[in-house]
């Protein structure tokens, strides 16, 4: 977690289009954290992958901590910049292939910011025709402990099940998965784990079976198709 460098204050707004919304949220994450942080190399490496036509995130880059930033916004939706602005705002560095498919469009969210429930400042937001409008917030309700095996069960249930296939972790739809591609995918996961103790990799894995057996489990569609390399880089621990 990132230490705010000036305290975060209890309530505050800020409306305008897409442009100048991402312009203030720029300046908001800069004041609260300085122009750079910790992560500061793997959100460049993370902003140059969103930005390029590759459809894969490298297996070095796939676990790294990324605090977001603003600058990858594309497309405006409500409830996935909620969930984004949540994390940034708390200072929370959140995995990059989290960052990359909700960007992307492989994760969609409810009303409910699956992330309110673990850290104090909170965020709503709706987008009225040109308008983007932004409401932070403190509450005094009990939080909860943030645990990342319930923080992967929140996200299990955010599958997008119209994603596109070329995004997601197979690069095809569900239905035409053959025993090579379980092959390929098992590599894949042993791949993440000689960085370190993958979370990915441990969490998913047993899914795996069902998914090539019945072809009807979406819940890989979450995640994003890694390309393997063999680049070390800093895990989530």
């Amino acid at each position: 977690m990132q230490k705010p460098k000036h305290v975060i204050v209890e309530e505050y707004k800020l409306s305008g289009d897409v442009d100048e919304t991402i312009k203030s949220l720029t300046k908001m994450r800069e004041d609260i954290f300085g122009t750079t942080d910790s992560y500061y190399a793997e959100f460049q490496d993370l902003s140059n992958h969103l930005n390029s036509t590759s459809a894969k995130l490298p297996v070095h880059l796939y676990e790294s901590k990324v605090l977001f930033h603003p600058a990858m916004i594309r497309n405006w939706k409500d409830t996935s910049m909620e969930f984004l602005l949540t994390a940034m705002v708390n200072g929370i560095e959140l995995p990059a292939w989290v960052i990359w498919s909700v960007l992307k469009g492989n994760i969609k969210f409810g009303d409910k910011c699956i992330l309110h429930k673990y850290f104090k400042v909170k965020v709503d937001s709706q987008k009225i025709g040109a308008i983007v409008e932004i409401h932070f917030y403190v509450t005094n309700e009990e939080l909860k402990p943030f645990k990342w095996l319930e923080f992967f069960d929140d996200l299990s249930k955010c599958i997008n099940e119209f994603a596109d296939p070329k995004n997601t972790f197979f690069g095809k739809t569900i239905t035409c998965l053959l025993k090579s591609d379980k092959e390929l995918s098992q590599r894949k996961f042993m791949e993440l784990l000689k960085y370190r103790n993958s979370k990915v990799a441990r969490y998913f894995w047993r899914f795996l079976e069902e998914i090539v057996k019945d072809k009807k489990c979406l819940i890989y569609n979450i995640l994003p198709r890694i390309q393997l390399n063999n680049i070390p880089s800093r895990l989530i621990e």
